[in-house]
């Protein structure tokens, strides 16, 4: 007979810890040790993460104690104040989305078995997409008035609080007469803390002026247009705005409630921000449900402090909103056990990540479309399988579906100005098409070298990893360790190859343009939170206290280096993201100067000019057009040239052979159009057509201006030359010999004239 033996007692051993800590010290290190690729001094040279450590003492004192600075605008608390009417009508905006979201969850059914943090996360998403889609069928239908959708939004907050008064009081009866009070838990509290200065910074960053390229040319020149013309409407000259807009109607409505473009486009920024507290909060709500609440505060930690979320937070991108679907639409997906109906939810959050920017088919539809069907035909057969990927499909469709009748109505193309070989497309053709598809497609130089494609993988990876300026070091030393948690096991495989499925799409289906792989951070972060908390040890309150084992004085050696590399990061993000290197930060100006630092060096010339009243300008070569105080016509680079429609003799024939109309004719053109001045902004001409940029027609040159000029078509305007003159150095050498004629010499300098104003005769 064996002798019987004791089940073993014997701790686990701290190895795997301390082999963890390594990692996280060494890859620490490393990540503070680049160069980032876009940050530069006025000199040109890059600066290294380890050239701000050292000046780290100085930035900290800098954000405390601003170096007043005589020629800078005016700027202090005093103008604090202009803020308010921002943030009033932001969280009129932000209350309507959480009421309406509110009201067709109770609509759907699937309040039962959720908890607050999870129902708030599902309204809001539900409930914003409502009001983009609200606001898109008014402005379709061109009733764009500031009270009627006002109110709207009002009956939804009222209508939602309306049903939790009448639901409080039908159960008063059954309550205790003193409930007790929840605890807050300490890493609720440092978490908080922590936290608070970066949100200040995102919101005070929000509701300044865009300078960002973009937003100038479409997030919010789009809203711009259709809040001036009253109407959503078919923009021919900006395909961009034939996107789907779910971010950019958020704009639109906070410009219609503000009764002002200008004021209305910074809530608009305003309310685009709250998309990273309500990620946070959906991180929040999958980790505690998962891994424990602690963990889930350590995400939350981690995302709200990764520059990369304070960047897309100040900037009117859509990636932030796509971002908070993505994860929304996740923790929908992982519900899906507990309710069939969350099917619906998750179909709708999935189609509003569609309507935030066509990608999000590859990042959010399609995987956890695919994610939906493998988890639901494994535990509950085909049949319920089946009723759940029905209902994600049905509510997919009514959340995207409006955005596709809209550009087939318009165009044609229910995907325009994708799929154009397919569909078709009013005002498209082939040439547009595939310089379209040029600019957006990966970079095809590895198809005749497939030998490359590993290395070029792995020099991507390290890029996000660690290369990428606005990357925090605590994302990927900790979400490695993710992998060293005992529990939920298939969860974390499940997130890591869909991390994989997010990097390989963006790799291989974009153009790889930096923020295009940001909506990935969410799952990153939740794995960062997961391993980081495996390596703290902290308590997974999902578990029997009883299973876990104590914290030893191995452990205690792990936690402190530890924390201390993540205060330690958290001071450095902190200090990074409020100086230029992350974006405009000049976070108390005063918001009522009449051309701000935030406006482009063109726009503002024309701005200070003493233009007619009746005055309306055609620009050529220039898009960043959301800054103009007066009437204009333009159109993007990849849109028909207005200028060479307009003027051509000879459309068939190449763009550099074809040429111009009589004079009579042009005049005629400019005058039913009532184009009184053209506004040439050569520089980017010249910027488009550097190698590898998207191009720019052969038929604007300078030459032809001058042939416009002895046309007596138009006449050229005096300018101030501290403006609108830049160094000839400045011009690329290969491209200088096309722009001779814009080259002169003055006061012993070589000067090339970027910017030309002409008054049509």
């Amino acid at each position: 007979m064996s002798e019987f033996t004791p089940p073993s007692t014997k701790p686990p051993s701290p190895l795997p810890r301390l082999a963890g800590l390594a990692w996280v010290i060494v890859f620490v290190l490393w990540f503070y040790s680049l160069t980032m690729p876009n940050a530069q001094t006025l000199d040109g040279t890059t600066i290294s993460r380890f050239d701000l450590w050292t000046n780290l003492s100085d930035l900290l004192m800098e954000n405390i104690f601003p170096t007043p600075n005589a020629g800078a605008p005016p700027s202090g608390w005093r103008y604090f104040p202009q803020r308010f009417d921002l943030m009033a009508v932001a969280a009129f905006i932000l209350a309507g989305a959480w009421g309406l979201g509110h009201l067709l969850l109770r609509i759907i059914g699937v309040r039962v078995g959720l908890d607050g943090v999870e129902r708030n996360v599902y309204a809001f998403g539900i409930g914003l997409s409502g009001l983009s889609l609200m606001t898109l069928a008014f402005g379709v239908a061109g009733l764009l008035n500031r009270w009627l959708l006002g109110g709207l939004t009002l009956a939804f907050l009222a209508g939602e609080i309306a049903c939790r008064l009448r639901a409080r009081r039908s159960s008063n009866r059954h309550r205790k007469k003193y409930a007790e009070p929840k605890e807050i838990s300490t890493a609720a509290v440092v978490v908080g803390v922590c936290v608070v200065p970066f949100l200040v910074a995102m919101l005070l960053g929000a509701m300044l002026p865009s300078i960002d390229f973009d937003v100038k040319e479409y997030h919010l020149q789009g809203p711009k247009e259709y809040f001036q013309q009253g109407r959503v409407t078919f923009l021919p000259h900006n395909v961009y705005t034939s996107f789907p807009f779910l971010t950019e109607m958020l704009s639109l409505l906070s410009m219609v409630l503000r009764d002002d473009w200008y004021r209305g486009a910074m809530i608009g920024k305003a309310v685009l921000m709250a998309f990273a507290p309500l990620t946070s909060l959906g991180l929040f709500a999958i980790a505690r449900r998962w891994f424990g609440s602690t963990v889930g505060w350590l995400c939350v930690l981690i995302h709200l402090t990764t520059p990369w979320v304070y960047r897309i937070s100040i900037i009117a991108y859509v990636e932030g909103g796509l971002s908070f679907y993505l994860l929304a639409t996740l923790l929908a997906v992982l519900h899906l056990r507990a309710h069939t109906r969350m099917g619906l939810v998750a179909g709708l959050l999935a189609g509003s990540a569609v309507a935030c920017k066509y990608p999000g088919v590859l990042s959010v539809a399609l995987p956890l479309f695919g994610w939906t069907i493998f988890s639901t035909l494994r535990t509950n057969g085909l049949k319920h399988s089946l009723q759940v990927a029905t209902l994600f499909a049905i509510g997919s469709v009514i959340t995207f579906g409006p955005w596709m009748l809209k550009n087939t109505v318009e165009t044609g193309n229910p995907l325009y100005p994708l799929l154009y070989t397919v569909f078709g497309g009013e005002d498209w053709n082939d040439a547009l098409n595939a310089k379209w598809r040029n600019g957006h497609s990966p970079p095809k130089h590895l198809l005749a070298n497939p030998s490359h494609i590993p290395d070029d993988l792995w020099r991507h990876a390290i890029d996000v990893a660690a290369k990428t300026d606005w990357q925090s070091a605590l994302v990927f030393a900790f979400a490695p360790l993710a992998i060293m948690w005992t529990r939920q096991r298939k969860l974390i495989f499940g997130l890591c190859l869909y991390v994989l499925w997010l990097f390989l799409t963006w790799w291989g289906l974009t153009h790889r343009i930096d923020r295009f792989w940001v909506p990935m951070l969410p799952v990153l972060c939740l794995l960062a939170g997961v391993g980081m908390g495996w390596l703290l040890k902290v308590e997974d309150d999902t578990a029997d206290p009883e299973d876990l084992p104590p914290l030893d004085a191995p452990y205690l050696i792990v936690g402190g280096p530890a924390c201390l590399v993540v205060a330690l990061s958290l001071l450095f993000n902190l200090c990074y993201i409020t100086t230029p290197l992350a974006g405009y930060n000049n976070y108390l100006i005063d918001l009522n100067l009449d051309d701000p630092p935030s406006i482009t060096p063109s726009m503002a010339l024309l701005n200070e000019l003493d233009l007619p009243d009746d005055a309306r300008v055609l620009f050529v070569g220039e898009a960043q057009v959301f800054d103009a105080k007066f009437d204009h016509v333009y159109n993007t680079v990849f849109d028909v040239s207005i200028f060479q429609d307009w003027l051509s003799a000879t459309p068939d024939l190449p763009d550099g052979e074809q040429s111009l109309k009589s004079a009579e004719e042009i005049r005629s053109i400019l005058s039913e159009h009532g184009i009184t001045h053209v506004f040439v902004n050569w520089q980017e001409v010249l910027r488009y057509r550097e190698p590898g940029s998207y191009g720019y027609t052969a038929f604007v040159t300078p030459e032809r201006i001058v042939e416009l000029a002895e046309m007596d078509v138009l006449k050229g305007l005096p300018i101030d030359p501290r403006i609108a003159w830049m160094t000839w150095e400045g011009v690329n050498a290969g491209q200088q010999d096309a722009m001779a004629a814009l080259h002169h010499r003055v006061n012993d300098q070589d000067i090339f004239i970027r910017y030309q104003l002409f008054e049509v005769q």
